[in-house]
């Protein structure tokens, strides 16, 4: 357990430590274009960061909207529950994740590649956010994460 009481730190690795958001916007909007769907690359990149069962009602106005997938914590206590552990602090890249993180009951430290803006980041609940994951490491002991000594 570290001085802040955590035990572990569950990192959204898709589109924070490795920025896919573009890539991911792309997909989905080819995808969406073989079903006749023309939905604006802008609102795709928007929506990267839901899980797809949010993702397609969100952005063409139909599905499912399963509960258990981002923003609801679900996948996040799954990921702690599978580590053995007992309290932690998140990594992510977008609301979503800060939204999940808080409905957890934790901190989220946000990078800036999902995306979003900082006042966007900052008005959903993040602890800090960071322009990209070296500017993290940099400031790590201004965080959650800080070494201890």
């Amino acid at each position: 357990m570290s001085r802040n009481g955590l035990d572990t730190v569950l990192l959204d690795v898709d589109g924070t430590l490795i920025d896919s958001t573009y890539q991911h916007a792309l997909a989905w909007h080819r995808a969406f274009g073989q079903h006749s769907l023309a939905i604006p690359m802008w609102r795709l990149h928007r929506a990267i960061g839901m899980d797809g069962d949010r993702l397609v009602p969100a952005v063409a106005g139909n599905g499912d909207d399963a509960e258990e997938s981002k923003p609801a914590p679900d996948i996040l206590q799954a990921a702690l529950d599978q580590v053995g552990g007992q309290a932690a602090v998140c990594v992510g890249d977008s609301t979503y994740d800060v939204q999940a993180a808080a409905a957890s009951g934790w901190q989220c430290l946000c990078v800036r590649t999902g995306g979003f803006g900082i006042a966007e980041l900052y008005d959903a609940g993040a602890a800090h956010v960071f322009n990209d994951v070296a500017e993290l490491l940099e400031k790590i002991d201004e965080t959650p994460l800080a070494r201890p000594g």
